[in-house]
């Protein structure tokens, strides 16, 4: 069934019977379902809200899992500005902002998860800032109107096994001082850049399949601290660009079949 409410958990679980059969819908004001502490788990529910207004969930502390949730609506998707939160098996769509945003020093374990269609100018899909970490592994982000997961401030991020593609801006961004690591990850079909690193992260990048999107395939900018090692690029405007102020480490990278250049490296 559907419940009208906005309940505020703090160790208490809350289960349906499936994520299209129980759901929780709030349209007035605060967030859906407010986390302020403890443990539990929200499991086999949808959590909606109205698009463009509050958060649909909002977990300030806590250890916490989601599994295998729908969650639709609001300004932002899922929230998470402090403890330690694992998402499972979960579809996030449909938020003015972020699908999921981890900030401060929150830590989120993401898998089999799938963001897609936010709706804002600024959509993305994950978003990590502050000194936010964050490990997404064989998860799908496509279709947002901005990136399909993004890293800035001095964020951790880890993104393994993923698929990125047909985000209008970047596939993959990482900015400012975060660390990434990206592996055996595909980034395609994106409005800019498959991959995009600027100001000053440090990547490391492995394995990844970088192809079809109207940018670069791979850019290091700014003084990024780069290792690339076995990626494949293609089919992109450059496949590789490499600016002069970047620390990069190139090994056993491929690139071909690009329009303007397979690789520019300035370094």
């Amino acid at each position: 069934g559907t419940y009208e409410a906005n309940p505020t958990l703090n160790s208490v679980s809350l289960i349906g019977a499936g994520k299209y059969l129980t759901t929780l819908r709030w349209d007035g004001g605060g967030s859906a379902l407010s986390i302020e502490g403890g443990t539990g788990t929200i499991q086999d529910l949808a959590v909606k809200r109205a698009a463009g207004t509050d958060w649909t969930i909002k977990i300030t502390d806590g250890v916490w899992q989601i599994v295998n949730c729908l969650v639709e609506g609001g300004d932002e998707g899922i929230v998470i500005t402090g403890g330690t939160v694992a998402i499972m098996r979960t579809e996030v769509s449909g938020a003015g902002h972020n699908g999921i945003l981890v900030m401060n020093k929150a830590e989120i374990d993401v898998q089999d998860c799938e963001f897609h269609d936010m709706r804002g100018a600024g959509g993305t899909g994950l978003s990590a800032l502050d000194a936010s970490r964050a490990r997404v592994v064989s998860t799908r982000s496509h279709a947002n109107p901005l990136h399909g997961i993004y890293a800035s401030g001095d964020a951790t991020l880890e993104a393994i096994d993923c698929l990125v593609h047909g985000n209008r801006s970047i596939g993959v961004a990482v900015m400012d001082r975060a660390q990434a690591t990206v592996q055996d990850s595909e980034s395609a079909h994106n409005g800019s850049h498959g991959i995009y690193l600027g100001t000053a992260p440090k990547a490391t990048l492995e394995r990844n399949r970088v192809h079809h999107n109207r940018g670069h395939g791979i850019v290091a900018a700014g003084t990024t601290v780069l290792t690339a090692k076995k990626n494949q690029s293609w089919s992109n405007s450059v496949g590789i660009w490499i600016d002069n102020g970047v620390d990069a480490t190139l090994d056993g990278n491929t690139a071909h079949n690009n329009i303007i250049e397979d690789v520019v490296d300035n370094h």
